[in-house]
């Protein structure tokens, strides 16, 4: 298997609302957890103004939670961790968490690993309801 082409299909949601508003989206294997987060804001028309974390024990405010580079403490980062880096397969499960002070969260779910992914961007594969982020 080429891992240059190696994909991952995720479904995004509020907390709470999985079933009323979410995103599906593919993104290639070796993205970065900062532009999963970039991509997720832009797929739900949020703007990229705060802090945000990505919770791989779905633990918020967790010391070994990977935080975006303004609050990063240790190497370990959405900058510069790759979603390959971290082993995900079908199935596997975190937690999208931005904007501390609104306290915004998203599960994030790996619907398909996806075999001959080569596009460059991240592809919307389905979309249902919308948010306000203000």
């Amino acid at each position: 298997m080429n891992r240059s082409k190696i994909g991952y299909e995720f479904k995004v949601y509020p907390v709470g609302r999985g079933r009323e508003i979410y995103r599906v989206f593919q993104i290639r294997a070796d993205a970065t957890f900062d532009e999963l987060c970039f991509s997720i804001l832009d797929l739900f028309d949020f703007d990229c103004d705060h802090m945000y974390e990505i919770c791989l024990n779905n633990r918020p405010y967790d010391q070994d939670n990977l935080q975006c580079p303004r609050g990063a403490c240790g190497p370990a980062n959405t900058a510069n961790t790759r979603l390959n880096d971290v082993g995900l397969t079908k199935g596997s499960k975190f937690l999208f968490h931005y904007d501390f002070g609104d306290d915004w969260k998203f599960n994030v779910s790996t619907v398909k690993v996806l075999e001959d992914f080569t596009s460059s961007v991240a592809l919307p594969v389905k979309e249902k309801g919308k948010l306000r982020q203000y």
